[in-house]
């Protein structure tokens, strides 16, 4: 078992088919989509992935086993902040919990923003 992470890495041919399956959803005033992604503007990228499996599409999992925290809170980054002073200066750590810090305010819950929006990115 694992967690979807929110990074998807598109091989080069297979961007046509996420560009179709963004179209299906938004480029028609009438999308035919499944039922539990009506309406297409509160899904989310699992749901965009999902469709696409469903189509035929494949997708697989990377397993990440090392160099990844996982930060959704403030408590999250002191853990990370402890975790990396071993390896960097001071003033290092204070960069990289810093930009930590600003993908938390900027991307927290990025799963769950409307593929609407991550369409047009």
């Amino acid at each position: 078992a694992g967690e979807f992470g929110g990074l998807v890495k598109v091989a080069a041919g297979a961007r046509s088919s996420i560009d179709e399956a963004l179209a299906r959803l938004f480029g028609a005033s009438e999308a035919v989509v499944p039922w539990w992604m009506d309406p297409p503007a509160g899904c989310s990228v699992c749901d965009l992935l999902q469709m696409m499996v469903d189509g035929g599409a494949s997708v697989r999992a990377v397993v990440v086993s090392g160099g990844w925290h996982e930060v959704n809170t403030p408590h999250d980054l002191m853990r990370v902040r402890n975790d990396v002073a071993v390896f960097l200066s001071e003033d290092e750590t204070r960069a990289q919990v810093a930009a930590m810090g600003a993908c938390l305010l900027s991307e927290a819950n990025d799963l769950k923003r409307p593929l609407e929006i991550v369409a047009c990115e």
